[in-house]
C-alpha cells in the first residue's frame, strides 16, 4: 500500500491509503552461442543449456533456461539447430534459435587379412578391399573401403604390400597395410605350324606363334631338329615348349619328314647316226615317276625306256621324281655320228680316176669344211665349203706323193673327223 494526499489551495488536505500492484513484463534477454560436442564410442553425445548459454539476463531474476533437444546421435552429425528457452521468475518467456555441431572425429576400426588375386587373359587383375577385411567397427558406421592401388598387372607379380583405407561418413580415415600375392597361373598360348615334308637335307619350318597375358617368355626346343639343321632321313617329332615369369608352360610340336630323294642311273652320253632309233633309259632307287625333256624327241616322255631317232645333237633330261614329290635328273647327251666316208688315198694324175681327194656322205651338212697339212705341220689346204675338188696340189703346183693330215669340221652338233690321206702319183 501507499497514501495518497490530497490538498486544496488552502493548504486543506486529506490522506488515503491506496493499494498499488507493480507487474513485471518484460522477456528475458537471450544470449547464446554456437557450440560444437562430440560422438562418443557408442555414437552418443549431449549437451546443456548453459553450453550455450553466453549470458542471458532478465531485469529482474531468470527463473530457467532449457533447451529443445540436448541428446545427438550419429544420424545428427553436422548442424543441428535447437530452441534455446529463458524463463524469468514472473513467467516471462524468451525463445531464440541456437546450432549445436555435433561431431564424429572417431576413427573406425578394422582387421584385415593377406589375399591373393590373379591375372586374367589381358594380364589385369582386380582386387576387391572387401575380401581383405575380417570385420570392421565404427562408432557410427563405415562408407566405404578402398586400396590405393586395387588393379594390379604383370610388373606387379608375387606379394605386394598395399594401403587400405576405410572411411565413416565424418571423412574419419582408418589406414591399414594388407598384403596382396598377385599370381599368374594361365599358360602360355603356342602354336606349332603345319606337319612338314622336305626333300632337302636341312628342314626349314617357322618357329612356333607364342602369346601370352604376360610378354616376358622364354621358349626353346624340347626334341626335333630345330629350323635349316642338317639331319639323316627320316620322320622326326619336333615338340617346342614355351614358359612365362611364372612357371607356366605349354607345349606344341607337329612331325618333320625328310624324304629320300630318288637315285637314278642313266644310260651313259653315246652317238648314234643321223635319223637312227636310239632307246633311252632311266633308273630309280625308290617308286617314282618320269619324265624325259625334250618330250616331243621322244616316243614315250613319260616312261623310264623311250625310243628317239635324233637328227642332230640333243641334250635329253630325264626328271624322275618319287611319291613323296622328291625329284632328281640327269642328262644325256647323245651327239650324231658322222654319216661320212672319206678316202684314205688318191692319185691325181688327171687320167679321171680318183683324181681327188673325196669324202662321201658331204650332201647331208650345211657346213662342211677341210683342212690338210704336210708331215711339217705346214697346212697346203684349206676350204670352208669343200666339194670332193682337191687335186692335190699347192699354190698350182702338184705336190710330192706323201702321207697328208686332214681335219674334216662338218659343223655344229657333228664330229669333227681327222685321218691321213695318201697322194700316189
Amino acid at each position: 500500500q501507499v497514501v495518497f494526499t490530497a490538498q486544496d489551495v488552502n493548504g486543506n488536505f486529506q490522506n488515503g491509503n491506496v493499494d498499488v500492484t507493480v507487474v513485471d513484463t518484460v522477456s528475458p534477454v537471450i544470449a547464446t552461442q554456437t557450440i560444437s560436442i562430440y560422438l562418443d564410442a557408442n555414437g552418443q553425445t549431449s549437451t546443456t543449456p548453459q553450453a550455450v548459454n553466453a549470458g542471458t539476463a532478465d531485469n529482474c531474476m531468470l527463473d530457467s533456461i532449457s533447451l529443445s533437444q540436448t541428446n545427438f546421435d550419429c544420424s545428427e552429425v553436422g548442424a543441428n539447430t535447437v530452441t534455446f528457452t529463458a524463463i524469468d521468475i514472473y513467467g516471462n518467456v524468451s525463445t531464440a534459435p541456437v546450432v549445436i555441431n555435433v561431431l564424429d572425429t572417431i576413427l573406425p576400426q578394422v582387421l584385415t587379412q593377406p589375399i591373393t588375386v590373379y591375372l586374367d587373359a589381358n594380364g589385369e587383375a582386380i582386387a576387391d578391399p572387401n575380401t581383405a577385411i575380417v570385420s570392421t567397427n565404427d562408432n557410427c558406421s563405415v562408407s566405404s573401403t578402398t586400396f590405393v592401388q586395387s588393379v594390379f598387372g604383370c610388373n606387379d607379380l608375387g606379394v605386394n604390400q598395399v594401403e587400405l583405407q576405410v572411411e565413416d561418413p565424418s571423412g574419419n580415415i582408418r589406414r591399414s597395410m594388407v598384403q596382396i600375392t598377385v599370381l599368374d597361373t594361365i599358360a602360355p598360348e603356342i602354336i606349332c605350324p603345319a606337319d612338314v615334308q622336305t626333300c632337302e637335307s636341312s628342314v626349314q619350318y617357322d618357329i612356333p606363334q607364342i602369346t601370352d597375358n604376360c610378354t616376358d617368355l622364354d621358349y626353346y626346343l624340347v626334341s626335333g631338329p630345330y629350323p635349316g639343321t642338317s639331319v639323316e632321313i627320316g620322320t622326326y617329332d619336333v615338340v617346342w615348349q614355351v614358359e612365362d615369369q611364372s612357371g607356366n608352360t605349354n607345349q606344341c610340336s607337329f612331325t618333320a619328314v625328310v624324304n629320300p630323294i630318288p637315285e637314278i642311273r642313266v644310260q651313259a652320253d653315246t652317238s648314234v647316226y643321223y635319223g637312227d632309233d636310239l632307246q633311252l633309259w632311266v633308273t630309280s632307287d625308290i617308286p617314282s615317276t618320269y619324265q624325259w625333256f625334250p618330250e616331243d624327241l621322244v616316243s614315250t616322255p613319260r616312261d623310264s625306256i623311250t625310243l628317239t631317232a635324233p637328227t642332230e645333237a640333243v641334250t635329253y633330261t630325264a626328271v624322275v621324281t618319287s611319291e613323296q614329290g622328291c625329284e632328281n635328273q640327269k642328262e644325256v647327251v647323245v651327239n650324231i655320228h658322222n654319216n661320212v666316208n672319206v678316202g684314205t688315198a688318191f692319185t691325181p694324175n688327171g687320167d679321171g680316176i680318183n683324181d681327188y681327194f673325196e669324202v662321201q656322205g658331204l650332201d647331208e651338212y650345211d657346213f662342211v669344211s677341210v683342212k690338210i697339212y704336210n708331215r711339217n705341220g705346214q697346212m697346203v689346204y684349206e676350204s670352208n665349203d669343200y666339194h670332193n675338188d682337191w687335186d692335190g696340189t699347192y699354190n698350182g703346183e702338184k705336190l710330192p706323193a706323201a702321207s697328208y693330215y686332214f681335219i674334216l669340221n662338218l659343223g655344229s652338233g657333228h664330229e669333227g673327223i681327222t685321218g691321213i690321206v695318201t697322194i700316189i702319183n
